[in-house]
């Protein structure tokens, strides 16, 4: 970099980082019928969307 005639040299150190681990997680199931957001196949929640596939074919 040059200011005012004077070279300037930056100098940035790299650090390795370590690993991240998944701790938790959630899964989102997204469609025309409904919406599924949970952890597993126990703990969900299932919510309908009321949006028919002959609402988006009209539009189309």
């Amino acid at each position: 970099m040059f200011r005012k005639g004077e070279a300037y040299l930056k100098v940035t150190l790299h650090k390795e980082r370590k690993g991240s681990e998944v701790k938790d997680g959630v899964a989102f199931y997204v469609s025309m019928a409904k919406v599924v957001v949970g952890k597993d196949d126990k703990q969900y929640v299932r919510t309908p969307t009321h949006i028919g596939g002959h609402h988006y074919r009209s539009l189309a």
